[in-house]
């Protein structure tokens, strides 16, 4: 190895970030701000989650489109079908 090298997690950085806004945020904040502040993010959390699997669990682009009568051709590739 080269004497240069570091090693360390993809973790480290966000986590030191994420330790450092948080005492910077909830050191010195009342704690009714502390709550208020931390209500918020987990809401927007619980937004993003909740989104997040109504988009993976929720409908197919496919299912807006207008239904297609049987008799419809169905379009031919040159792919092989085993």
């Amino acid at each position: 190895m080269h004497e240069a090298s570091i090693l360390a997690s993809r973790w480290d950085l966000p986590v030191d970030v994420g330790r450092l806004l948080w005492a910077v945020i909830f050191g010195h904040l009342p704690t009714w701000a502390r709550y208020t502040v931390l209500a918020v993010f987990l809401t927007l959390l619980t937004h993003a989650l909740l989104g997040w699997l109504r988009d993976r669990s929720g409908a197919t682009p496919d299912d807006d489109a207008p239904a297609q009568d049987d008799d419809t051709a169905v379009h031919e590739s040159g792919a092989g079908v085993r």
